[in-house]
C-alpha cells in the first residue's frame, strides 16, 4: 500500500491549514482577501519566531559547530521546515497574482526547504534564518499599527541590526559548510546560492524600507502596507 512520507503529510496539513485560515478570514471582497493573506502571514511569523527559538535553544549546543547535523536527529526543525513550506505553497497564489515582490524570496526559500528535506541535512539553518527574518515582520507590524514616520525610524534601526545578524550568521554557516568535509560539494554549492540569495532579497527589503522611509519623511509616501484592493499595487509588510 503507499504511503505518502511523513514530511509530505507535514506539509499537506500545513498547507490545509492555511488555506482554511484564508477561508474562514476572506468573504470575497479585496478588503477581506487582504485580511485573511495578512492573518496567514502573521500565524505563520508567530510559528516561525516561538518554535524556532525552542528549536534553538534544544539544539544550542551544535548551533555554532554542528548546524549541519541530520535532520532526523531535531524532528522540531523538521516540523518547521515542513509547516514553513506549507505556507510559502500557499502564499505562491499571492506573490504569483497581485504580490510580485515576495516572489524572489519565497523561491529562493523553497528551493533551500526543498535541498534540506532532500539531504536531510541543515534544517537548523533554514530555522533561524527564518526566526530572523520574520522577527523584521513582527517589528513592522509595530510601525503599521501607529503610522508614525519617527516610529518606522526606529523600527527600521532593529530592521537593520537584524540584516546584520543575518549577515553574521551567514557567515558562520557558509564557514561551517565549506569547512566540513563530510557535506556533499553539490548542498554546499546550493547552501552558498540558498544563504547568499536570501541576504540578496533580505537587504532588497531594507532598502525598499529606507527608500519609504526618506519619501515618508518628506510627506511624499505612504505605508507599504497598503488597504487597496489586491488587483491594485498592494503592498503587504515586508520580511
Amino acid at each position: 500500500m503507499f504511503c505518502l512520507p511523513e514530511e509530505a503529510v507535514y506539509v499537506i496539513a500545513s498547507f490545509g491549514m492555511y488555506v482554511v485560515i484564508h477561508q474562514r478570514a476572506c468573504r470575497g471582497d479585496g478588503d477581506d482577501l487582504k485580511k485573511a493573506y495578512d492573518v496567514a502571514c502573521l500565524v505563520n511569523a508567530l510559528v516561525a519566531v516561538g518554535v524556532g527559538v525552542v528549536s534553538v535553544v534544544l539544539n544550542g549546543d551544535v548551533l555554532f559547530t554542528g548546524v549541519f547535523n541530520s535532520n532526523k536527529s531535531q524532528p522540531l526543525v523538521v516540523f518547521l521546515l515542513t509547516h514553513s513550506l506549507g505556507h510559502l505553497l500557499y502564499d505562491l497564489y499571492h506573490g504569483l497574482t497581485w504580490r510580485p515582490v515576495v516572489l524572489p524570496h519565497h523561491l529562493v526559500s523553497i528551493f533551500g526547504i526543498l535541498a534540506s528535506l532532500l539531504y536531510a541535512r541543515g534544517g537548523l539553518v533554514i530555522v533561524v534564518d527564518g526566526i530572523i527574518t520574520e522577527l523584521g515582520y513582527l517589528f513592522l507590524l509595530i510601525y503599521y499599527h501607529y503610522h508614525s514616520a519617527r516610529v518606522y525610524g526606529i523600527v527600521l534601526l532593529f530592521y537593520g541590526a537584524l540584516r546584520l545578524l543575518l549577515v553574521a550568521w551567514s557567515s558562520s554557516v557558509l564557514t561551517q559548510c565549506l569547512g566540513d568535509s563530510t557535506i556533499s560539494p553539490s548542498l554546499q554549492i546550493i547552501t552558498v546560492l540558498a544563504q547568499c540569495g536570501i541576504v540578496i532579497v533580505a537587504f532588497h527589503f531594507l532598502y525598499r524600507h529606507c527608500v519609504n522611509f526618506m519619501r515618508l519623511a518628506r510627506g511624499k509616501s505612504h505605508p507599504l502596507a497598503s488597504t487597496a484592493q489586491p488587483s491594485a499595487s498592494v503592498l503587504k509588510l515586508e520580511s
